[in-house]
């Protein structure tokens, strides 16, 4: 048994930053008073998050106060709703998982929202036949701009919707937020 006297037991991991310290490779690594410094101010990481709030400088938890773009969401989202009857949003993991996780707490929604979040076509395919491209839209999130799957999908389902709309200003049933 293992914690018996006499039964010991070799570690699972063990971690050595020596090769990472000045005293082994010279001017380039750290210090032993740098790192002394660094594992101080690790020691109580609740402690740096709790003064961090009082400062008010915490953006991930400070972010729930802002409120200088509400209108300019509420407006979007009115807009959406006026023009569509349902609403892809196009995105992967952070950029769409909280919206899709809110949207099922909600019994009624307004408007339909269809998450898309991999191109593939079966997945394409129920989109398709859950809707009326003419009167459906668009939101795509990517918080980089550059997510290859969110593009694929925005490429993919954008035009499709577009093209059973001339003459409609794209406005009023598609949004991209990066």
């Amino acid at each position: 048994e293992i914690g018996k006297p006499g039964i010991s037991m070799r570690p699972v991991y063990e971690q050595d930053i020596r090769g990472c310290l000045a005293d082994t490779i010279g001017e380039d690594g750290v210090s032993v008073e740098a790192l002394a410094t660094a594992l101080e101010a690790c020691a109580d990481p609740w402690g740096i998050v709790r003064e961090a709030l009082v400062e008010g400088d915490f953006p991930p938890l400070g972010i729930v106060h802002e409120r200088d773009d509400l209108a300019d969401i509420t407006a979007t989202a009115a807009r959406l709703a006026e023009h569509c009857d349902a609403v892809a949003v196009i995105g992967v993991g952070g950029s769409s998982l909280g919206a899709e996780a809110l949207t099922a707490l909600t019994a009624n929604p307004h408007t339909p929202l269809h998450f898309l979040d991999n191109p593939d076509p079966e997945s394409l395919a129920r989109f398709r036949a859950a809707i009326d491209p003419a009167r459906t839209g668009a939101v795509v999130v990517s918080k980089s701009g550059g997510t290859a799957e969110t593009l694929a999908l925005a490429m993919t389902v954008a035009p499709e919707i577009v093209k059973t709309r001339p003459g409609n200003a794209p406005g009023d049933y598609l949004c991209v937020i990066t």
